[in-house]
């Protein structure tokens, strides 16, 4: 497909009927695109079930159009857990019935130390997400979400043909990345 074709079929991509746009608006901020959502995660959930350890963080990704629910955290990219003194941390684990403190110098709950372990699957998809990228210029939030969830689909697809051949691949590329 040409360039020119590619852009005129996105000039014209919606994700919601015209006529309900406003009223699906003041009930629902994510109205335009929520259905395509929904079906997204319905199906991602009926394909995949994960293991016994999973870890849940938030996507970020980077769009400079204008919506209702815009959120930028600069830190991001580098967040980590520092425990300093007087600063309440809040753990939650459904794993973990008590909590249990390291012996070493910088005496980490059990749980911060587990998930730092089982964690890398989160930095693996942020990254992979980052630079295999589908995402083309366009001035519409939903359009820039539509592409996040082709970048979703891609990944997934690409655990789901690893798992079924016996191939882990979110370890491989955690530890080719650490070892780079």
């Amino acid at each position: 497909m040409s360039r020119d074709g590619f852009r005129e079929i996105v000039k014209f991509l919606r994700f919601y009927v015209r006529s309900t746009r406003t009223q699906r608006l003041t009930t629902d901020k994510f109205g335009l695109i929520s259905e395509v959502w929904y079906n997204f995660i319905s199906n991602a959930q009926s394909c995949y079930t994960p293991g016994p350890y999973i870890t849940i963080d938030e996507q970020l990704f980077p769009s400079k159009c204008r919506c209702r629910f815009t959120q930028f955290k600069g830190s991001k990219p580098d967040t980590i857990y520092q425990g300093k003194h007087y600063k309440n941390v809040l753990l939650l684990s459904t794993m973990h019935p008590d909590i249990q403190i390291e012996t070493g110098t910088k005496k980490k709950p059990d749980v911060v130390s587990f998930y730092y372990s089982s964690k890398y699957g989160v930095d693996v998809v942020d990254q992979m997400a980052r630079k295999y990228s589908v995402k083309a210029p366009s001035r519409r939030w939903p359009v820039h979400t539509f592409y996040n969830l082709l970048d979703l689909a891609e990944i997934n697809s690409s655990i789901l043909f690893c798992d079924l051949n016996g191939k882990n691949l979110l370890i491989n590329l955690a530890v080719r990345r650490r070892t780079s």
